[in-house]
């Protein structure tokens, strides 16, 4: 992998309007309805009146929605995880012309080989040209970016900076390599826009880039004829001494619980903790800051371990808020230690966890 290719950002500020399509298509029950009965005169674009009410439906909560979660960093759209942005700020306006303007900044992080861990800090603006079309019993929202009109990119904290070949050859540091090959990939992501499904069951997905009608987006983890609300189905992958966070996934009502679904390859073990977004927010930024894992904050609400070959399922009650779930790959936390290290060609390779898992909320038994 050549040096911060896991920094290719397939979900940053794409998840948000793929977000506020989520609010779109699964809050207004009275436009779905409409929209079904007339797919010959929603798909027609001279029908902009109707178009237009439709793309903003769920406007309003577009940026709560943005902030509620963390986004997959990928090196590509079937590839694990390397890592997760987590938005703070976001501002989106809807312009007259039907366009959506966006802007946002947030903290994350990820890994590639020779430097370990990165931390950054990132913040954008885009301008969308939205649009839709149906296939079927299938809504395809389309979200085209018109123009992006800034984006930078910060580095915080490289884990391995001495041993890293990102700075000195190029006259450079580190940082400002880093700083600037961050740069570069973010400008050309953005550029991709992404694509929002809707199903007439209510079921939401999305997928970077233009999804062809009739295709899927990626998922390494299928769910069909389930009751539950499905949170996430995904996969990550976590190197030796790192660790991912989930989430936070929300508990709106009384008596639910969060179902969990996971498989490890990879490595023996590792272990599965459960915290409350405050300590968790907190836990996180320590992460991207320091290049020094630590212990946990506080006891987690649930530890267990994850072992390889068998499927672990979990069904959790929880009152209602927010909620981390930690994959944790390191010495430091829970009584899984990675095993050592073997020599490789930038020193050592460390074999790294695979976790795919399905996160699920619904009525608690």
């Amino acid at each position: 992998m050549p040096p911060l290719a896991a920094l290719r950002y397939r979900s940053l500020a794409l998840l948000a309007l793929a977000l506020l399509a989520l609010g779109a298509f699964s809050c207004q029950r009275t436009g779905v309805a409409l929209v079904k009965l007339m797919p010959g005169v929603t798909n027609d674009p001279r029908n902009r009146t109707m178009r237009r009410e439709i793309m903003s439906f769920g406007s309003k909560e577009f940026c709560k929605e943005l902030m509620k979660r963390g986004a997959p960093l990928k090196t590509r759209d079937d590839a694990p995880a390397m890592g997760r942005f987590f938005a703070d700020q976001c501002f989106h306006q809807d312009m007259e012309n039907d366009d959506v303007f966006v802007q946002f900044s947030g903290r994350g992080y990820t890994w590639t080989q020779p430097s370990g861990r990165i931390g950054f800090k990132i913040q954008g603006s885009i301008l969308y040209n939205p649009d839709f079309l149906l296939h079927g019993k299938t809504m395809y929202a389309y979200f085209r970016p018109r123009t992006v009109q800034s984006s930078k990119f910060e580095t915080i904290m490289i884990e391995r900076v001495g041993s890293t070949p990102l700075g000195g050859l190029f006259g450079a540091s580190a940082q400002d390599t880093a700083n600037r090959m961050g740069n570069q990939i973010i400008a050309q992501e953005l550029q991709r826009g992404f694509t929002v499904l809707r199903d007439d069951d209510g079921s939401v997905d999305f997928g970077v880039g233009i999804i062809e009608q009739g295709q899927r987006p990626f998922h390494p983890y299928q769910v069909h004829g389930s009751d539950k609300v499905l949170l996430a189905s995904d996969w990550t992958e976590i190197h030796e001494q790192q660790r991912d966070f989930l989430g936070p996934f929300e508990i709106e009502g009384r008596d639910q619980a969060l179902f969990l679904t996971m498989n490890l390859d990879g490595t023996p073990a590792v272990d599965v903790m459960l915290f409350q977004k405050t300590p968790g927010d907190g836990w996180l930024q320590t992460y991207i800051q320091q290049a020094q894992v630590g212990p946990p904050p506080v006891p987690p609400m649930l530890s267990d371990v994850l072992a390889q070959g068998r499927e672990w399922r979990r069904t959790v009650p929880l009152k209602p808020g927010l909620y981390y779930l930690v994959i944790d790959h390191t010495s430091v936390a829970g009584p899984v230690s990675p095993p050592p290290s073997q020599p490789g060609f930038l020193g050592t390779s460390d074999v790294a966890a695979v976790v795919r898992y399905v996160a699920q909320v619904g009525d608690a038994p």
